[in-house]
């Protein structure tokens, strides 16, 4: 029978929850809603949650993710909600545990007005390893 020997794995140090908002003229251009990790350092984000719920009933956000990738700003993707009948709280681009080794920008656009000047909130969790 081998001899099985236990390495321990990489210190996972949990960082405090970081809650926020972000106002910005929604409709009149993509505006960022946060940008999570930076240049060099992984994390691991097991929370990324953003709340559209104070925007305009019915209005359309789009929401699109980028990330620094070989010193380019790079699209990730997006998503379409709809405020109101659509989950208000979500994960923007179905990212819920990913990992970050750039920072991750995370940008909305509405196709309301009356959006301009409101905000939206953002919850994240970052694990450095």
């Amino acid at each position: 029978m081998a001899n099985i020997e236990f390495k321990p794995g990489p210190i996972i140090r949990s960082l405090p929850l970081v809650s926020g908002q972000t106002i910005a003229n929604w409709n009149t251009a993509e505006s960022t809603i946060l940008t999570i990790g930076e240049s060099g350092v992984t994390y691991w984000a097991t929370l990324c949650v953003v709340n559209i719920g104070s925007l305009t009933v019915g209005a359309d956000i789009t929401t699109r993710g980028y990330m620094i990738v070989n010193g380019t700003e790079e699209f990730l993707g997006s998503d379409i909600s709809t405020v109101g009948t659509d989950p208000n709280v979500f994960w923007p681009g179905g990212l819920w545990f990913f990992a970050i080794h750039e920072a991750i920008r995370l940008t909305a656009q509405s196709d309301t007005p009356a959006d301009n000047g409101l905000a939206i909130k953002y919850e994240y969790i970052l694990e450095r390893h």
